[in-house]
């Protein structure tokens, strides 16, 4: 199934509860690049060592003045999670806050209800119920940590299940050793 995980439970996945409300969660906020396309022109210009801006490395306050928020778009995020309980870390490049808090104060603070989710295999991941609003002029374009989704795979190992015994990491790192002379 393409798409998020909040569309995905809300088609397949069948409800097994609501997340505690004192779980607690950290979560990524991204803002959106105002001018990706010169950041990516920069970043190519300092690995090419043909370009006359080989290895001539930005500041971190000059990246951020370049390439991130404005300070004032940054510092209404940052108001924005205060105000909703929310503990904040703020990174000099001003294109993330990552915010901390309990899922009672998330929740209403992004518009959604965390469920818990059963798949098919039996599993459980936690997803928003909708895709979360942010109560911002500033553009938002991303929230990373708002599910624990992950569409389960075979480790690929010998053993059970996929999982990986003795003799696959033996056999991955140590090809040349047999079996027999370690028994």
């Amino acid at each position: 199934c393409s798409g998020s995980p909040a569309q995905y439970s809300r088609l397949i996945a069948p409800v097994e509860g609501r997340v505690p409300p004192t779980t607690q969660l950290t979560l990524s906020i991204g803002l959106v690049i105002p001018n990706r396309s010169e950041l990516i022109e920069t970043a190519r210009s300092i690995a090419d060592p043909h370009s006359p801006a080989y290895r001539k490395y930005l500041t971190p306050e000059q990246f951020a003045d370049r390439f991130g928020a404005t300070p004032a778009d940054y510092q209404s995020v940052v108001e924005w999670a205060k105000s909703n309980n929310l503990t904040v870390t703020t990174h000099r490049n001003r294109f993330v806050v990552n915010v901390e808090g309990s899922v009672a104060d998330i929740e209403p603070a992004l518009g959604v209800h965390l469920n818990n989710h059963l798949r098919g295999d039996g599993t459980v991941f936690f997803a928003p119920d909708a895709e979360p609003s942010l109560a911002l002029p500033v553009p938002v374009e991303h929230i990373g940590g708002l599910d624990n989704f992950m569409v389960p795979t075979n480790a690929g190992g010998s053993g059970s299940g996929g999982t990986y015994q003795g003799t696959d990491f033996r056999n991955a790192y140590a090809p040349q050793m047999r079996s027999e002379e370690h028994t």
